[in-house]
């Protein structure tokens, strides 16, 4: 998407196969020590390159695992981050982000999808949030904090053939559309158009 950023990809969770995608949704503790382990990243990070501008990205418990580390930036007294993405995030939609947004300089983007109903509709409807609540996921009905930081973006009309409703946010034609303007935009809101091919 023409993005000059360097990629760092943050394991997190357990590496069960099969059960271990339970675990992880529903691991609060633990999900809150991975949110705690990615700030003390993302302050090494901004020690060791002072000025450069940090985004953070979350798919689906990772969206509340990026939320999380924006709560511990604050307990930690860290810098904020740039921006932070919540993709197709199972973090409850009525989630109290105050702390989290304080954390980041342009605020939270939040890409949902209604039509994401397996994952986070029967799933997240039987196990909860990764934040442990049991109501509606910000990333099949946005984000309900009506704040000027927080940006909500339907990808729906993204959805072709036979797509996964769960991970369409994260396919890379869908994040050179969607993610990459984001961070390329010298001000939020970002001024792009989603449906452009």
């Amino acid at each position: 998407g023409g993005v000059p950023n360097a990629l760092q990809v943050y394991p997190w969770g357990s590496p069960v196969p099969g059960i271990g995608m339970l675990i992880n949704q529903t691991d609060v503790a633990a999900n809150r020590a991975a949110g705690g382990r990615l700030a003390t990243t993302v302050q090494q990070y901004q020690a060791r390159y002072h000025g450069r501008p940090v985004f953070l990205a979350g798919h689906s418990g990772g969206g509340g695992v990026v939320v999380f580390a924006l709560e511990s930036l604050a307990y930690k007294s860290g810098a904020p981050v740039e921006g932070a993405f919540l993709l197709s995030a199972s973090l409850s939609s009525s989630y109290n982000l105050s702390t989290a947004l304080a954390m980041s300089n342009r605020g939270i983007v939040n890409f949902y999808n209604p039509n994401d109903t397996l994952m986070l509709g029967q799933g997240t409807g039987t196990f909860g949030n990764v934040d442990g609540g049991m109501g509606a996921s910000c990333g099949r009905t946005g984000l309900a904090t009506s704040s000027p930081k927080v940006f909500n973006v339907n990808i729906a009309s993204l959805h072709q053939g036979l797509d996964d409703a769960h991970s369409l946010v994260v396919q890379p034609r869908v994040v050179k559309r969607t993610t990459a303007p984001w961070i390329l935009a010298p001000m939020w809101p970002a001024q792009w158009e989603i449906a452009r091919p």
